[in-house]
Formats: structure tokens, sequence, C-alpha cells
């Protein structure tokens, strides 16, 4: 994939010079896949607004070169489709937005566009589990390109709020019809490389028509994939009192140094565990990205009977016809245990009052 050409060609169009397509550093910036909405009722009870096709949504381009760039005859295409009208250009150093509803982009304060600011509509839709949006000139050639996903190891706050209120303690309605979007970092960098793309502050929210929150000529590296293991032969399965070996790859970005693991044992009744911290190796040269660990094997061995763990097994094991003798005596235990001890708590509360 290219998002960067040499310059080779000048023309004069209106007066303008005008980047050839072959010299353009245009490229995907911004996406709004997945914005807030929340359904906001009138006094009978009607729907105020038809939110059924996430109609805030929007892609944004940046022209990062010196340059003005004609866009006429251009189009995106993939999950959506649009063709750039006749008279179409960017300027150097700006930005080009496209909505689905160009109307109710304009109609958001915290924006500060028009409708003369904003293209579109465009047909289809930016999908919310994913999807692969394709920036493609007047010959065809494919200028830029990116397929974004909702989940790891894209940043997953750029779905929606990233989760529901319950979880993040936000109200969504203090977002309505932004949200968060994905952001680009670099414009010299691979647009398929999740590292490449941040979520929008929840500050500030999307930025379209503006600079991006962050810039860098280089992305900072992120985790693109893990893995735990069992240490002595790396199998899925780690079995008790056997150490765990976890492997983590991180996007090919720039050199890393001092990689570690921070770990805890999870108390549902405590948000302040103790942290442990475990230092990482490399697997190769730092620059290839991959480092590993061994963590502990008594971590395994409390994981493996803690009662939540046991309690699954017999379930398992009953539904599937497998041995439960000893996990159901371990599931008895513990159930007999927690309430001997809540029943004594509750007791002696009960005495007080």
């Amino acid at each position: 994939m290219r998002n960067k050409f040499l310059l080779s060609a000048l023309f004069v169009v209106a007066g303008m010079h005008l980047a050839s397509s072959a010299g353009a550093q245009v490229a995907i910036s911004e996406i709004l896949y997945h914005p807030v909405e929340k359904e906001v009722f009138d006094t009978n009870g009607a729907p105020v607004l038809d939110i059924s096709d996430d109609v805030h949504e929007f892609l944004e381009l940046h022209n990062a070169g010196a340059a003005p760039v004609n866009l006429a005859g251009w189009r995106l295409s993939g999950g959506i489709a649009f063709d750039f009208p006749t008279g179409t250009t960017i300027p150097a150093g700006g930005f080009v937005v496209v909505a689905k509803n160009p109307a109710r982009l304009a109609a958001i304060p915290q924006y500060g566009l028009n409708t003369n600011q904003i293209f579109g509509p465009y047909s289809g839709q930016l999908g919310n589990e994913g999807d692969t949006v394709r920036l493609r000139d007047t010959a065809d050639n494919l200028i830029d390109s990116v397929s974004y996903s909702p989940a790891f190891p894209w940043a997953i706050g750029a779905d929606a709020l990233g989760a529901g209120d319950d979880w993040t303690g936000l109200n969504s309605f203090d977002y309505q019809y932004r949200g968060r979007s994905l952001e680009r970092v670099s414009f010299s960098h691979p647009a398929n490389d999740p590292a490449n793309w941040l979520a929008s502050p929840l500050a500030t929210g999307p930025t379209p028509g503006r600079a991006n929150s962050v810039q860098l000529a280089i992305p900072r590296p992120v985790i693109i994939a893990f893995s735990v293991v069992q240490a002595s032969d790396g199998t899925a399965i780690i079995r008790s009192n056997q150490l765990a070996r976890i492997d983590v790859t991180f996007s090919a970005t720039n050199q890393l140094a001092n990689v570690s693991v921070e770990y805890f044992i999870d108390d549902i009744n405590q948000t302040n565990e103790a942290r442990t911290t475990l230092a990482l190796t490399p697997m190769a040269a730092p620059s290839d990205g991959r480092y590993t660990g061994t963590l502990p094997g008594w971590l395994q061995a409390f994981a493996h009977v803690q009662p939540v763990s046991v309690t699954i097994t017999t379930v398992r094991a009953l539904t599937q016809g497998g041995p439960i003798y000893h996990t159901l005596w371990q599931s008895l235990a513990w159930t007999v245990g927690i309430l001997a001890l809540f029943m004594s708590l509750t007791i002696r509360q009960y005495r007080k009052v």
C-alpha cells in the first residue's frame, strides 16, 4: 500500500497549480464509523431523529503535500462509495470531509462546519464491526486504503465510546452525535498498522476539517498479538504449579527497550490489588518487536482451585460427560465455606439492628 508518492507533474487548472495524482500525498486521515446516537423523543413520544443508520458518521482526507490536489474524478470505495465532483480540490495541508448526512454533521456545534465545507452524502455505511475504505484517483490507482476494526489490536475506544456507560462511568448523552473517532497519527506510515490510529480524546472528540489530536512521524508501538502457554511444552492448557510463558508482539514501528508486564491476582472485592512487574526479554533483535517472559507457577495453582474455575470445570464435565468427582467436592467446599462466612456476617449484622 502506498500513501506517499514523488511529485511527477504539475498542470494548471483555473489558474491554480494542482498536483497530479502521481504526486499527491492525499491520505485517509480520520474515520468516525460509530457515532454515539442515543434515542431522543419529543413530548408526543415520537423519535426526534431517525438514527437507524449512524447518520452522523464521516470520513476525512488530508493533503500532506506542499501543493493543492485536484480531486475531480477521484472516488471512495469499499464500505462506502462516493465520487468527487468536478471542481473539487484539497489545498496543501488541507482537509476534505465526506459525510453520510452533511446537514446533520453541520448541525453539530463542536465541529464548527457548514454544509459548504462537507461533501456527501455517500452511499453505503461505515461498518461498526469493521470495514475497508479505499481512495482511488481518476486512473483507478489505489492512493490509500485502510481496513479498520473495533477489536484488538485497534483502538476500541473509537467504537462509539468503547463500552457501555455502566463500564466507562460516562454519560453517553454528553457525547451525543459524536463519540470518538479513529485519528491517523502519521501520514508517512502505513495506514493498515493499528499503531497508526488512535481514538480521539474524550475532551475534544472527533476533529473533522482540523488537524488530528496526535501527530508523530513514527507511531508509538502497540501490542498486536499475545499468547500465554505452559512454559515446559508450549501447550495452551497450563497445569497446576507449572510455569506460564507470555509472548507478545509489538507493531513494527520503532525499537523498544525495558519492556515489562504488570500482573495481579484479581479480587472481585477490591480495585487496588497489589501489582507485580516482570521484565520481558526480546526474542530476537528489539526492532523485531517480539518479547517473552515467564510467570510464576503459583499463579496458575491459585487460578486452578479458585471457586469460579472449579465450578466452571464441574459444569463443563456434567454437560460433556467428563469426570466430576474431584472438582465437584472442591466446588461444594467453596460453596459451604462462602455460605458459612456470609451467614455469620449476616447474623452478626442482624443482631446489631
